[in-house]
């Protein structure tokens, strides 16, 4: 009975997370985050587990044995390792790992550049951090970075950003960039790239 009760708060907190941050729309549905078509894609891979994540959503702790296990404070202070290896690219560009997958397109602008970045994983994730890293003319660097709690199965994000210089600019997500799933896994990008021009 307590561990029901205990389940249903953590859920009423999960989806008033949800709904602050605009992850849920009219009428309750995840919105979904669909990648532009010109997206390069690239898998998302378990590379921890976290039981007490599990445990908390009524999933098994010893499901995911073979994964290390971590906590979710070393998680979102980043001493979990990026995934560094993946399937064969698909015709498509696609590659889908044991999560899900995750995109990136780079478009310009005048002055400006956008990026549209996201992922879609196999279970709901109840925590994302997201870190793009864009490079370009003149030694410039920018980091891009989103996150929080959340409870959907996709998340997706294209601002612009304005810039001082035209030329060629090239993004990665940073394979740094996880989501947690409610099942325990830790899943991080093989961090898609993208290229363009802003004039």
């Amino acid at each position: 009975m307590r561990s029901q009760m205990r389940r249903a708060v953590l859920a009423a907190i999960a989806l008033v997370l949800a709904l602050a941050s605009g992850a849920v729309v009219a009428g309750g549905a995840a919105a979904a985050a669909t990648p532009p078509s010109q997206a390069t894609k690239s898998s998302l891979a378990a590379v921890a587990f976290i039981p007490e994540v599990a445990a908390e959503h009524g999933y098994s702790t010893t499901a995911y044995a073979a994964l290390p296990r971590t906590s979710t404070a070393n998680v979102t202070s980043g001493q979990v390792g990026a995934a560094t290896s993946g399937g064969q690219v698909t015709p498509n560009n696609t590659v889908y790992g044991s999560c899900g997958s995750s995109w990136l397109y780079l478009s310009g602008g005048n002055n400006e550049y956008r990026t549209a970045t996201g992922f879609s994983v196999v279970n709901i994730a109840v925590l994302f951090g997201w870190w793009v890293d864009v490079w370009g003319p003149y030694g410039f660097y920018r980091q891009h970075s989103w996150g929080s709690g959340y409870f959907s199965s996709s998340w997706a994000t294209s601002p612009w950003f304005p810039v001082d210089d035209s030329g060629y600019y090239t993004a990665q997500v940073n394979g740094g960039s996880y989501a947690v799933l409610i099942d325990g896994r830790v899943c991080t990008s093989l961090g898609p790239a993208s290229s363009t021009s802003v004039y």
